[in-house]
């Protein structure tokens, strides 16, 4: 694969170790291997390192893109906790690190744009930060970090959030009071939309057309993705309709509907057999329950808010019951010992799972003790997944470099 160089200009219980390690390859010191290029019928998604925040990518079975996320926590003056460091290096801000990963893995396609952006919520480490780091330009009513940035480089095609046109749910107050980096987020979005004429949506709950494949639909009729859940409201599991659950089902009292993270977007990825889950920071436990029964298993799942203590009920650990876990890590307190325990517990369900983190800090690892050996080297975390869905492969490339080499491998894994 042709690698991108150059700079860029703006447009509870331990698993036994033949459980935890099945469909394992390790790949031999002396060589480097690389990941193959994307090919028509495959679908990728790589869970981007820059251990500043999350940042997902996807090519789809006919060559349609879709970004979730694009966040950016470069100024680390308000963090008492240990960080990651960024990775690759310092050189750049991670929106500039994210958009030349997206080149080299979207050079097959031919095209610099990216079809679809979504963002889950509208915190930093999901959108950027407006931190002394953050670049200002004369001609753009905002600064430059996390999605803004990438969209410098980027085109997007669309974007979708939780809040457009309004921004208004809980509150716009409610919003600003718990996100100080949400009103640059809010002159980058109008500028898409009024100046550049890039179309912004509202997420959908219950959708299954709002993120459609553009090229060829008609070749992977087994391809979908369903929009679950969204502030407070959540698919019924028939048709496109949705219910409230705070005044529809009356399940959640005000503290659960105000916190940013309640709100998130999550969505299920469905291609044949296999099935993903992305649930950007969702932790309340009586959210999670619903909506884990509604996505049912999955091959893969990203498990919610960095696998923080608050999040990952065993409802819904139990429900879920991937074959690979993903954690997007940026501090000292992902994952915390007591849900990587939960991750791992087989009394929850019995089946084989692996787990990767996009990073790890070094003192957390020396916190989690023997369970934090579970977990797999961290790098950019690939899941490809083969034609018609029926099997599927993690790679992890070296996010020290742009090289992008493979440093670990699963064999392929078929999707139950």
């Amino acid at each position: 694969m042709k690698r991108y160089s150059g700079n860029m200009k703006p447009v509870k219980q331990i698993l036994p170790a033949m459980f935890l390690f099945l469909f394992v390859e390790s790949v031999p010191a002396q060589e480097k291997r690389y990941l193959d290029p994307w090919e028509e019928g495959f679908m990728d998604i790589h869970h981007i390192a820059t251990g500043k925040g999350n940042s997902s990518f996807a090519i789809l079975p006919d060559g349609t893109t879709l970004l979730i996320d694009a966040g950016d926590l470069s100024d680390l003056n308000e963090y008492a906790q240990k960080l990651m460091p960024p990775l690759p290096n310092s050189e750049r801000l991670p929106g500039e690190w994210i958009a030349r990963y997206i080149r080299t893995f979207t050079a097959p396609l031919k095209r610099d744009t990216i079809n679809y952006a979504l963002l889950t919520h509208f915190h930093d480490d999901h959108i950027g930060d407006v931190s002394t780091k953050a670049i200002t330009m004369a001609d753009r009513p905002y600064k430059l970090s996390g999605i803004s940035q990438v969209a410098e480089y980027i085109r997007l095609n669309k974007i979708v959030d939780r809040g457009w046109p309004d921004y208004d749910y809980p509150s716009r107050k409610a919003i600003e009071a718990n996100n100080i980096d949400f009103n640059n987020y809010i002159r980058f979005i109008r500028y898409q939309h009024d100046v550049r004429k890039i179309p912004v949506e509202r997420f959908r709950p219950g959708s299954i057309s709002q993120f459609k494949l553009l090229y060829a639909p008609e070749k992977y009729p087994e391809f979908s993705i369903r929009n679950i859940y969204s502030n407070a409201k959540v698919w019924t599991g028939g048709g496109e309709s949705f219910i409230d659950l705070q005044t529809g089902l009356k399940l959640l009292d005000n503290n659960d509907v105000l916190s940013e993270n309640n709100c998130s977007n999550i969505i299920k990825l469905s291609y044949g057999p296999f099935d993903y889950y992305s649930g950007g920071d969702l932790s309340a436990d009586v959210i999670e329950t619903v909506v884990a029964r509604l996505v049912g298993p999955v091959e893969v799942a990203v498990v919610n808010h960095h696998a923080y203590s608050d999040a990952n009920h065993e409802s819904f650990v139990s429900a879920l019951r991937p074959q690979v876990f993903i954690i997007p890590v940026w501090d000292y307190y992902h994952p915390q010992p007591e849900v990587l325990n939960r991750l791992l517990d087989p009394m929850l369900y019995p089946q084989e799972r692996l787990v990767f983190p996009t990073g790890l800090v070094e003192e957390n690892k020396q916190r989690l003790g023997e369970p934090g050996r579970c977990l797999q080297p961290y790098g950019h975390v690939v899941v490809r997944v083969y034609p018609q869905g029926t099997a599927f492969q993690i790679y992890v490339l070296n996010a020290h470099s742009e090289e992008y080499e493979v440093i670990f491998n699963t064999g392929r894994m078929k999707s139950k």
